[in-house]
């Protein structure tokens, strides 16, 4: 299963609640940017809806990682965690760069490459994860036990993620995560040899 697990010492979201907002903040070059002007608080910034069930992705911040530099005119940079609420049971989780790059090696190679496509375009080219979907012929799709669509969403958030604790142009910022995607997808290395290459999939 491509996910992480409930780690006790963080404090998920209140999806039941009304203790959250709810974000529409389209994919762009400065997302961590525009993220960073919102307080600490919870956040429903994803809706992911597929067969019978739906998946919120949704924001906490802050979590206890500093910034390794300042992101230039921003007014609340902490770090914060994505995590996936499944409804209508609502369980959750938290999705990790090495769970969704495990359950990406195992795709067969024509889906890998569709699949591959896809993440770059959400991670690099700031496309919406529906557009890199239907443009790459994966929102049907399942990569482990969730759908495509579901982890487009979730990478979109952990790029920003990445680039407000790693802020470019001093560090790699998402530009870090899709490394590991390059390297996986070339077959000479597997998502366990980058826990020693990048400190993103140690994490």
């Amino acid at each position: 299963m491509a996910k992480g697990l409930k780690r006790k010492r963080l404090e998920p979201p209140a999806p039941d609640t009304a203790n959250y907002q709810p974000l529409n903040l389209p994919n762009s070059h400065d997302l961590a940017l525009r993220f960073c002007q919102y307080p600490e608080g919870s956040y429903l910034v994803e809706r992911v809806k597929f067969a019978d069930k739906e998946f919120w992705v949704m924001l906490r911040k802050p979590d206890t990682i500093a910034p390794k530099a300042i992101l230039k005119d921003c007014s609340h940079q902490r770090d914060f965690t994505v995590w996936v609420v499944e409804h209508p049971n609502g369980n959750f989780w938290m999705p990790r760069h090495l769970a969704i790059l495990k359950a990406f090696s195992k795709l067969p190679c024509c889906e890998r490459k569709k699949v591959f496509t896809a993440i770059k375009s959400v991670v690099l080219d700031f496309d919406e994860p529906m557009t890199a979907a239907n443009q790459n012929n994966c929102v049907s799709l399942l990569m482990g036990d969730y759908p495509v669509l579901l982890w487009l969403a979730c990478l979109k958030w952990m790029a920003a993620l990445e680039d407000t604790l790693y802020p470019p142009p001093k560090y790699l910022g998402r530009c870090m995560a899709f490394a590991g995607y390059v390297l996986v997808h070339s077959r000479f290395y597997c998502p366990e040899d980058l826990k020693r290459m990048l400190k993103v999939f140690a994490r």
